[in-house]
């Protein structure tokens, strides 16, 4: 993970939250959907209705994804999760987006 650049890990989802409201903007966002205090859903919620743009990725088990990207998700990627699992997403995902910059 040391080569996706500077990362910042919150706790909990209300301290994701806090981040976006301290001024912190970011290209991606992993968001854990079973977080203390505030769950990946609910912090997923409040950043959209905040306007927050950046690409929220979830991280859940199977029974929560269709309620976890109906929050405003850009994709999931189902638990356990492990870094060949993401490293291959992120890979994928800017493959994706290279292809739908180049179409535009």
């Amino acid at each position: 993970m040391a080569l996706a650049g500077t990362q910042k890990q919150a706790k909990n989802g209300k301290e994701a939250v806090y981040l976006h409201l301290a001024g912190a903007s970011f290209d991606l966002i992993l968001m854990d959907n079973q977080m203390p205090i505030m769950t990946g859903i609910q912090a997923t919620q409040l950043l959209r209705k905040m306007g927050v743009k950046s690409r929220i990725v979830g991280v859940t088990s199977e029974p929560d994804r269709q309620a976890f990207i109906d929050a405003g998700l850009n994709n999931c990627i189902q638990k356990p999760l492990n870094p060949g699992k993401v490293i291959e997403f992120l890979a994928v995902s800017k493959k994706r987006r290279r292809t739908d910059t180049s179409q535009a």
